[in-house]
């Protein structure tokens, strides 16, 4: 597949973006649509690629190359291109992603598209279909609809515009030229969190080591210590992949005994007051929508939802029939 066939699904690319992000960036629509491009090459030529996901996430009798984008044509015009992915590259929960769609669909479309995505993957014998709404987009009144990730956004200048509370007076926060500086102790203070939410310890592994280093390479890893114990550790780096120019937040983990305190959200607004907003002057985040400390975190630091990830659970295809056309 070329670029120019994404052609069809230009405006609906460049319509996913919400608004209050074109607001910010307004050339968003645009480099939306040319990141779309470029991985939509990736991931229908790149034969490197599809091996490497084949043997990542293993479905017996399954040649790799169907686990590459695809494109269906749908009733009333309608066209989808959408691949097979796996939650936490873990094989046990395969779904359909829908990677762009020709226009917005109505609730019987959406229902009617779910069924024919489930059965256009069925030898990856999926779980669910995967779908994005941007803020201000209504959510299909289907049953089997559930939010997975939230995206979560703001402007470090409007959000140092609102007062900062100062951190404890014992806590100093220090930039980390070095993952190594804390490796052992954020493994530790993971592991009290997922003892403390053993429900969220899949949906909310983690960050990986690699990671981490990359964050300090970016001048962008923060350590909080009392005296010589970690209080936390905030993981950020430059990073395009939202269509703008944004200090990904791949981070923050406190001690367990000073959570539920509403200090989570003041080492976070420390650290963002220190990011240098030259070099992006968004901050972005993927939350888990289990994840309500992290979200209520983000919102007090004045990021906000700008989008959805939902889940359309495998039982909603039973009730196209009930749905309008």
């Amino acid at each position: 597949m070329s670029e120019r066939q994404l052609e069809p699904y230009r405006a609906w690319l460049q319509d996913s973006v919400p608004l209050v992000v074109r607001g910010w960036c307004p050339a968003a629509g645009q480099r939306r649509y040319q990141q779309a491009s470029d991985e939509l090459i990736e991931r229908t030529t790149d034969d490197a690629a599809s091996r490497r996901y084949a043997e990542a996430c293993p479905v017996a009798g399954v040649d790799h190359t169907r686990y590459r984008l695809r494109e269906l044509t749908l009733p009333h015009g309608v066209r989808l291109l959408a691949g097979v992915h796996f939650r936490g590259q873990c094989s046990h929960y395969p779904f359909v992603g829908v990677f762009a769609q020709s226009r917005w669909l109505t609730t019987g479309e959406t229902a009617a598209a779910h069924a024919a995505l489930l059965s256009e993957f069925s030898v990856f014998a999926p779980r669910a279909t995967w779908w994005w709404l941007p803020a201000g987009k209504d959510l299909p009144e289907l049953a089997g609809v559930t939010p997975d990730q939230h995206l979560v956004m703001g402007s470090l200048d409007e959000i140092r515009r609102i007062p900062a509370s100062p951190l404890p007076p014992h806590w100093v926060l220090r930039r980390l030229d070095s993952a190594s500086e804390v490796s052992t102790a954020f493994a530790d203070l993971y592991r009290s969190f997922h003892s403390a939410r053993p429900d969220l310890e899949e949906a909310v592994p983690a960050t990986k080591l690699e990671a981490l280093v990359d964050c300090a390479e970016a001048e962008g890893l923060y350590g909080c210590f009392a005296g010589g114990d970690l209080m936390g550790v905030v993981a950020v780096k430059p990073d395009t992949q939202y269509s703008v120019d944004a200090w990904l937040m791949w981070d923050i983990v406190l001690a367990r005994p000073y959570c539920g305190k509403g200090l989570a959200s003041i080492l976070q607004r420390a650290v963002l007051d220190r990011l240098d907003a030259a070099r992006a002057p968004l901050v972005v985040g993927t939350i888990n929508a289990r994840n309500l400390p992290s979200l209520r975190t983000a919102l007090r630091v004045g990021r906000q939802v700008v989008g959805t990830w939902m889940f359309m659970e495998v039982e909603a295809a039973s009730i196209v029939g009930q749905c309008d056309a």
